[in-house]
């Protein structure tokens, strides 16, 4: 990732922990159950083709430098 290093600051780790404890208590808020769970393993997102995006700049469209590591990213592609 272009030499980035994370930030591992205790800010961030509780940031990072706000987020995901956001993300699960909206899992557990939902109700849909799967009859087979293996019928819906082909349709996780993981499975989706991956798409690659470089910056061919350093700056943003703003002139602002981009961090490092955000030079170029993997997107799957849903469809």
């Amino acid at each position: 990732m272009d030499d980035h290093v994370l930030d591992h600051t205790i800010v961030a780790r509780t940031h990072a922990q706000y987020v995901a404890a956001l993300i699960a208590d909206e899992a557990r808020m939902s109700n849909h159950t799967f009859e087979d769970e293996e019928s819906i393993f082909g349709s996780l997102v993981r499975h989706k083709p991956l798409a690659s995006v470089e910056f061919q700049s350093d700056r943003n469209d703003k002139g602002a430098i981009m961090p490092p590591g955000m030079r170029q990213h993997l997107h799957y592609i849903l469809q």
